[in-house]
């Protein structure tokens, strides 16, 4: 089992992306990579299960969302999974608005325990060294005041 400080996931409902770095400033090294083609496809081919057989659907969510969900919630397990084993101290979510919702309501209390900070972007199209980029900016940056 490997053991990383920061678990860096950086996801949307179709592509997953995990890194982690040895201290601020350092690069960005990928650990782990998922790909959910499903949610790409479009709802007549998620719908249909072969020549004139179609599948039944939640009514409130379209066929894209379910398969955000149902990758959210694989990717939660697998999120849970390495927290439960300690295989890193503390984890930032980086995701699409919605995934980012799905995600959340999908880690169980003692993996959210381990998230340090959540960003509700899409940066799934970024290269590792542009996240990084984007988290030392954020890091840098003088604290928000109240007014």
């Amino acid at each position: 089992m490997k053991y990383y400080p920061c678990c860096i996931v950086v996801a949307d409902g179709s592509r997953a992306r995990l890194f982690t770095r040895s201290a601020r400033n350092q690069p960005l090294v990928l650990i782990d990579s998922h790909d959910n083609p499903a949610a790409r496809q479009k709802t007549r081919e998620l719908l249909t299960d072969g020549p004139g057989k179609t599948q039944t659907s939640d009514p409130l969510s379209s066929p894209g969302e379910i398969e955000e969900d149902r990758f959210a919630k694989r990717l939660a397990a697998q999120l849970a999974r390495g927290a439960h084993e300690g295989q890193f101290e503390k984890m930032i979510l980086v995701a699409s608005p919605r995934f980012l919702g799905s995600l959340r309501s999908e880690l169980p209390r003692t993996a959210r325990e381990r998230v340090s900070l959540e960003l509700a972007k899409n940066w799934t199209a970024l290269s590792p060294m542009q996240i990084q980029q984007q988290l030392d900016q954020m890091a840098a940056a003088p604290p928000a005041t109240a007014a």
